[in-house]
């Protein structure tokens, strides 16, 4: 069983305060954190969680609302894998040193980067789950992922900040969940290179997902259902619905359950 908890939902300006989106994938062995915020830490303690509860940390990209929460992690006695494009790693290390460089010492020791380029595959040694990345379409160097998890042989994708993307159509093809941005309703999409509801349902379609979440939503689009479910529906018949912060959902052999 793989337990994923919606730690955050919104935009870069949420309508709640401090909502930025971030998630947490659990299976026995690991914790994989997608993204890390400036609320990070506190979006963790209201699951019992610190900084060495996570093994390994995935980023998107490195905009605020995705990394600006990262150089607390490094206050841990645990190893952390971070893994993102080469790029985002070095404005990672370099956040970290500039606002505790007197932490570098913990870098060293216990923080393993580990760079991906647009299809590679990455795995911890255990084989628990298969990370895959590729290319989204928001900054030079976003990156939408892959998970699927052998053992228990199911499957999800996070698509991170993007506008329509074939490469992350590609990459969610027949995955179990797909969690997709919709920052805004069809009113707004393609606005700075993010997705609407519809969007999102397209890409959903396209790839065969079996459901769909949408996440990263703005303050400035209302929260009704209605318009949502209307934009979905047109387009994807399956499972989907709006996650809210600290949600928690499984996915196993059995299929996906909601709590």
């Amino acid at each position: 069983m793989v337990k994923i908890i919606f730690l955050g939902v919104g935009s870069a300006t949420p309508a709640t305060p401090g909502d930025h989106v971030a998630l947490l994938a659990c299976t026995d062995a690991h914790t994989i954190l997608i993204d890390a915020g400036p609320t990070v830490m506190a979006q963790l303690g209201r699951h019992g969680l610190g900084a060495d509860d996570v093994d390994t940390l995935v980023i998107t990209h490195t905009h605020g609302d995705h990394v600006l929460g990262w150089p607390m992690l490094l206050f841990r006695q645990t190893p952390l894998t971070v893994i993102g494009s080469s790029q985002a790693l070095e404005v990672l290390k370099a956040l970290a040193l500039l606002v505790y460089p007197e932490l570098a010492e913990q870098l060293r020791q216990w923080i393993q980067l580990h760079a991906l380029e647009p299809g590679d595959i990455w795995s911890p040694l255990d084989g628990d789950f298969v990370l895959c990345a590729a290319m989204a379409n928001h900054d030079s160097a976003s990156y939408a992922y892959r998970i699927d998890f052998p053992e228990v042989r199911c499957s999800l994708a996070y698509s991170g900040d993007t506008g329509p993307s074939q490469e992350v159509e590609k990459l969610a093809c027949g995955c179990d969940l797909l969690i997709h941005e919709a920052t805004y309703l069809y009113q707004h999409e393609n606005m700075y290179r993010h997705s609407s509801a519809r969007q999102a349902a397209q890409v959903a379609a396209a790839a065969g997902c079996r459901a769909l979440a949408l996440v990263h939503r703005n303050r400035g689009e209302p929260e009704a259902l209605e318009l949502y479910e209307a934009e979905v529906r047109t387009y994807f018949d399956g499972m989907w619905w709006l996650p809210y912060a600290g949600q928690v959902c499984t996915l196993s052999t059995d299929g996906l359950w909601i709590a």
